[in-house]
C-alpha cells in the first residue's frame, strides 16, 4: 500500500513506486531514497514530462522538503539533491531552485 496523504504529486506519486519497484521494502537509508528519486526522474518522464523538468520537479520537491524541516528517516535532503544535479546536470542550478521553492 502506498499512503500519499492529502498533498500527493506526480513527483511523490513516482518516488514512493520507486520504492515499490525497486523492492525497498521496509528498509529506509539514503542509498534507497537516492534510487527510488531516480526512478522517479525516469517514471516522470516515461509519463510525459521532459528529462529537465523531471529532474528539476525532483529538485524542488525535495529543497521544500529541506526547507519546511521535514524530518523524515533515512533522508538528507542536501545529499539527494546533489545526487540528483549529479545525474541530472540539467535540472535548474540548486541556488535557482531555492529560490524558486521559496516562492
Amino acid at each position: 500500500m502506498i499512503n500519499l496523504g492529502t498533498d500527493a504529486t506526480p513527483w511523490l506519486l513516482a518516488h514512493e513506486l520507486g520504492h515499490y519497484v525497486l523492492g525497498h521494502g521496509c528498509a529506509e537509508s539514503l542509498a534507497t531514497e537516492e534510487t527510488a528519486n531516480a526512478f522517479a526522474v525516469k517514471a516522470l518522464h516515461v509519463w510525459g514530462y521532459g528529462t529537465k523538468e523531471a529532474a528539476t520537479m525532483a529538485v524542488r520537491a525535495l529543497l521544500a522538503a529541506q526547507r519546511l524541516r521535514v524530518n523524515l528517516p533515512a533522508h538528507d535532503w542536501r545529499a539527494e539533491v546533489a545526487d540528483l544535479l549529479r545525474l541530472y546536470p540539467e535540472a535548474i542550478p540548486a541556488s535557482t531552485a531555492c529560490s524558486t521553492a521559496a516562492r
